[in-house]
């Protein structure tokens, strides 16, 4: 019968231990519901700017907008966590998750001046509180809060130094070219950085372009978006691979409404394409992605993303060499010999025709007939170089 007593007691007092160990857990599930971050419900007047077009926003549902905003909100706050959306049931949590993932970076190209995140590396809990599934986002931040206003101070005032000098050019064109060419004067492509592969460096943002001078595809790309969004255009990013981009496995580039219609603009091809020693006697960067097509975009190494939402851009107008007059449909030695005057004072020339017969019958009566000589005062040597991708012909005048 003692021993029966001491079974019991034995058994009564294991489920005490388990019921007090179950009130333990319950208070822990509780602690972490209290710790929930407050939810975000961020206006439209906290993130975007009146005069700025987000076309990425507006093409959004309204659940997908608040999202974005909430996110914005959050990063703009340097939140360490933040809850960015409530939902009754996990499966809505779900469908938000998944919605976030494939939204985040893109957010981050279209507000191109918050260069302290890292858009490459999101982190986000699913967290139950109050009978309610909360998605909470951790920002990864590539500064810290306290870095963080002496750098945007010194960020928003070099961005507003460049805007001063591109808003007193006369027109459309003008104004891309010089952003275009500010950038790749002031910026070189950070080859150690692409073949680190290190997201967490400022390298890939607008920041690392503007201020550090050193980037990559991302850098030129933001920062290009960054300054013709100040100046009152529309620009945005698009990404060769646009569901799964990787960056150090991928390519970005920008889009950008000039006048009435898009066009192609990449600041990296434009820069590194020129990279050789043989160019770089003659000319630091290019002009060949300046202003293009989706047909001549495609003449680079990267392929459309069909998927992209991006408006067509099938624009000609503000072409880079279509607008200089640099651009021969056909070859004439009027035009052709118009073409390089208009490029005195360079020490080469260069000219774009619309099929390779017609640069093959340039390079035949320029070079080969020796017409180029007749047409520059004082050349007496030449070097030249034929693009079949792009259709260019450079000429280059050798001392």
């Amino acid at each position: 019968h003692g021993q029966e007593i001491r079974r019991e007691y034995a058994f009564m007092k294991k489920v005490l231990l388990c019921l007090f160990a179950l009130s333990l857990l319950a208070v822990s599930l509780w602690g972490c519901e209290a710790e929930v971050p407050e939810e975000l419900n961020a206006d439209p007047k906290d993130v975007l700017e009146e005069d700025i077009a987000y076309p990425l926003y507006e093409s959004l549902d309204a659940d997908d907008k608040q999202l974005y905003l909430n996110v914005c909100k959050a990063v703009r706050d340097h939140s360490s966590s933040a809850t960015v959306g409530v939902f009754d049931t996990e499966e809505e949590l779900e469908e938000a998750a998944e919605r976030l993932k494939y939204l985040y970076r893109q957010i981050f190209f279209e507000q191109s001046d918050i260069f302290w995140v890292d858009p490459y590396n999101i982190s986000a809990d699913h967290v139950r509180s109050r009978g309610k599934h909360r998605l909470v986002l951790r920002p990864a931040y590539l500064v810290t809060e306290e870095e963080l206003p002496e750098m945007k101070e010194a960020f928003d005032a070099k961005v507003e130094e460049i805007l001063a000098l591109a808003d007193g050019r006369e027109n459309d064109f003008e104004k891309a070219l010089f952003v275009h060419d500010h950038i790749l004067k002031n910026a070189v492509y950070d080859h150690a950085l692409a073949e680190s592969k290190e997201y967490g460096s400022m390298g890939i943002n607008a920041y690392g372009c503007l201020m550090e001078g050193k980037t990559i595809c991302s850098g030129y790309t933001l920062a290009f978006d960054l300054l013709m969004k100040r100046l009152g255009y529309e620009c945005g990013a698009e990404f060769n691979n646009y569901g799964q981009f990787s960056l150090f496995d991928g390519h970005v580039w920008n889009y950008c409404k000039l006048g009435d219609e898009y066009y192609y603009f990449d600041l990296t091809w434009d820069d590194t394409a020129f990279e050789s020693e043989y160019y770089q006697k003659h000319l630091e960067f290019g002009y060949t992605y300046f202003g293009v097509t989706k047909e001549e975009l495609a003449k680079s190494n990267f392929t459309l993303s069909e998927d992209a939402p991006t408006p067509p851009c099938n624009g000609k107008a503000f072409n880079y060499f279509v607008y200089k007059g640099l651009n021969l449909p056909l070859y004439t030695q009027e035009a052709a010999e118009a073409a390089i005057k208009a490029q005195a004072g360079q020490s080469y020339a260069v000219l774009r025709f619309d099929s390779y017969g017609e640069l093959l019958k340039a390079q035949y009566e320029l070079i080969d007939r020796q017409k180029i000589y007749s047409m520059v005062e004082g050349l007496t040597k030449l070097s030249y170089m034929v693009s079949k991708s792009n259709l260019h012909l450079y000429i280059f005048f050798e001392e």
